[in-house]
């Protein structure tokens, strides 16, 4: 949960997990992840961490804040009068409708 990735992918890998970025984190047990085009990696990340060349993933330890519920890091916690501890996620959890996910 200390971790954020950011996944650099060729366009067709890119395409069919874009629907489901927002959610991603949950799969791979992180606070974010971002998706981003292979063109975008610079070329020492693409040799030094590529997978056959196709994909590079670099993972980095978040530095926002955490939620003390979720133990995911984000930049809304705190930002909360009733629940300053909280991501907006968990406040929704508690005391709106709750959350909807997609895919995971």
């Amino acid at each position: 949960m200390d971790a954020e990735i950011i996944a650099y992918l060729p366009d067709a890998l890119l395409q069919t997990l874009k629907p489901a970025q927002d959610e991603l984190r949950f799969l791979l047990i992180v606070s974010n992840v971002v998706l981003k085009p292979i063109a975008e990696a610079s070329s020492s990340d693409i040799r030094a961490n590529s997978v056959a060349g196709e994909m590079t993933v670099e993972a980095f330890v978040s530095i926002k804040p955490k939620c003390v519920r979720c133990w995911h890091h984000r930049d809304d916690v705190g930002q909360h009068a009733e629940h300053p501890e909280l991501c907006g996620r968990c406040v929704d959890n508690i005391d709106g409708q709750g959350e909807v996910r997609a895919y995971f």
